[in-house]
């Protein structure tokens, strides 16, 4: 009898390793408090982290949601800390989430595109080439979470300026 069988077929397999995995890269990490910032930047670079080290976690992210030991209270954390620093809830929901499908996305297209560049010589042209100065892979991040940040960041400033 195979393993996958036992635990009611590879599907199910699949789903329990990648929940293992998130509860394990959940537990080892020192989650700011009290500080929305830090919390959504060290969410954002951890996430980065887990999907690099694991791509079979990004991989099983695109068929379905994931869920992992820990996994729905530190969402809860992220948007409940947003909402504290003066988001509505529609606003912090969102907030968290386009900050996850940024890092997701931006995840899966550097994995791409390091498998397509293989191989491939010459100067960038076209629209790549409007980026040829802004390549590297860690920059590129930070400035795209930096912009996430601010945006929140300027939200709350208008949320909690007009109350």
């Amino acid at each position: 009898m195979t393993i996958h069988r036992t635990v009611g077929g590879s599907e199910s397999l699949r789903a329990a390793l990648v929940s293992a995995q998130i509860g394990v890269a959940l537990a080892h990490v020192r989650w700011p408090e009290n500080d929305w910032r830090a919390l959504v930047e060290t969410f954002a670079w951890r996430l980065r982290e887990l999907l690099y080290e694991h791509p079979f976690v990004l991989e099983a992210h695109r068929q379905s949601a994931l869920d992992g030991p820990g996994a729905e209270a530190l969402v809860v954390r992220i948007v409940n800390s947003l909402k504290d620093a003066g988001l509505t809830e529609k606003e912090a929901v969102w907030g968290y989430a386009s900050l996850h499908d940024f890092v997701t996305g931006h995840v899966a297209l550097m994995m791409g595109r390091a498998r397509a560049e293989e191989g491939r010589t010459g100067a960038p042209s076209g629209t790549a080439a409007l980026f040829s100065n802004y390549r590297d892979e860690d920059e590129r991040f930070s400035g795209g979470v930096l912009v996430l940040v601010e945006g929140l960041s300027s939200l709350i400033v208008r949320n909690t300026s007009t109350s």
